[in-house]
């Protein structure tokens, strides 16, 4: 048996993959990057074949506007980059940033709808903080301004109409009113000016998990009302085609003390922050070869959160001491585990965009100054490996010639 450090003791021992892989127990996966120590995967079928490309953006309330510059860079480096998307999957904002670009909307349209639209979306009334206990009662912001950026974004647009596949999270908080036949929606709850929405979700999971072919992991009796998450999607079993792109937006980004919850949904970062893992499996389960794969995964900044021992002291935390740590907590621990099981699943196929940010940047923050540094750091972030990849993976897959070799181990940040 191998013993081997990080960095490699005296001898400057490297081990072999196949080294590695044989154990993995002692691999420690903080020091990797997003592609784990696997041979790129050969695409399936015979002869040349083109890859299945997904962009996946993840949610992140204000930090969307991050996503809309990154992906403008990467479109002036990479002009067919769009184009060549064959699946879009995004949660909360990267819902909104998804469906704008699936509908024909540049990445600078994008970007000047979030900049005209983030400080209405994100205001909060001195009345209704003194009203509401400062936000304890209510949620924090009102649903009218993101409803009307959605409507600015897709207008009727449903998912059936939409050319590409496009897959949208959201929690589905009462299976048992959210019945097959068209939802008898209140004023409320409906798009001004659009036709009432239409949800195609059933009460009966059994018959919603056979349809996903998947197998019945959260109950499934017809009058079974515990709550489960939920992906809108345009593929040939979806059951969605008439359900409005903006509903299904409005509730995947229905955030938790943030915004109201709508049409009993809520945001789908409380289990799919990341959507590129609940992507690559609804695409399996749709006959996509594993082995055609392709994710680009793009979030919304890594948020320095963590909480030092200084500050949970004998760990004794109760409500009051989690408070919105617990938000935070959810939507980073599902984006974490979503990219690694997303990079285990597709190796050197799947590469994750997520710049470091400078100092925490709440989601809910659309100060000039918060809107700026969002705008910097977009425009630091390297690309040049980013187009690299795609010229690799992206762009033909398996008709280009073999990818270029990896330097030995340049998965391990040492």
């Amino acid at each position: 048996m191998y013993e081997y450090f990080y960095p490699p003791k005296e001898e400057e021992f490297i081990p072999t993959k196949s080294d590695i892989l044989s154990q993995p127990s002692r691999i420690d996966f903080s020091l990797l990057s997003t592609t784990p120590p696997v041979d790129p995967p050969v695409f399936a079928g015979s002869g040349p074949k083109k890859p299945f490309r997904i962009l996946c953006l993840d949610g992140g309330g204000i930090r969307g506007i991050l996503q809309a510059a990154i992906l403008g860079r990467i479109v002036k480096l990479y002009p067919e980059f769009v184009d060549q998307i064959d699946m879009f999957a995004g949660t909360s904002a990267g819902s909104f940033n998804v469906s704008a670009l699936a509908t024909g909307r540049t990445p600078t349209e994008l970007l000047n709808i979030w900049l005209n639209n983030a400080a209405n979306i994100f205001h909060e009334s001195y009345w209704k903080r003194t009203t509401t206990m400062d936000n304890t009662l209510s949620a924090a912001f009102d649903a009218a301004p993101i409803r009307d950026m959605a409507i600015s974004i897709v207008g009727q647009t449903t998912l059936g109409q939409v050319k590409k596949k496009i897959l949208i999270p959201a929690f589905n908080l009462d299976p048992s009113s959210t019945r097959k036949e068209e939802q008898k929606a209140t004023k409320s709850d409906t798009i001004s000016g659009l036709k009432p929405p239409i949800t195609t979700a059933t009460g009966d999971l059994t018959q919603q998990l056979l349809r996903m072919r998947i197998p019945r992991a959260c109950g499934g009796w017809s009058d079974d009302p515990r709550w489960f998450p939920e992906y809108f999607h345009n593929f040939d079993s979806s059951d969605n085609a008439d359900t409005l792109l903006a509903d299904a937006c409005l509730r995947s980004a229905a955030a938790p003390t943030y915004f109201p919850i709508y049409q009993g949904y809520v945001d789908g970062g409380v289990f799919a922050n990341n959507p590129s893992l609940a992507a690559i499996t609804s695409c399996i389960c749709e006959g996509v070869q594993l082995s055609d794969i392709c994710v680009l995964s793009l979030s919304t900044g890594n948020n320095p959160h963590h909480i030092p021992k200084e500050m949970f002291g004998d760990g004794n935390w109760g409500v009051y001491q989690w408070g919105m740590n617990l938000i935070n907590l959810l939507m980073d621990s599902t984006s974490c585990a979503a990219t690694h099981q997303s990079a285990c699943l597709l190796g050197e196929q799947f590469y994750r965009i997520d710049p470091r940010l400078t100092s925490d940047i709440d989601l809910a923050d659309s100060s000039a100054a918060t809107i700026d540094m969002l705008l910097k750091i977009a425009s630091e972030v390297d690309l040049e490996p980013v187009v690299e990849w795609l010229k690799i993976y992206w762009g033909s897959g398996g008709e280009t010639s073999a990818p270029k070799e990896r330097l030995e181990y340049d998965w391990m940040l040492l």
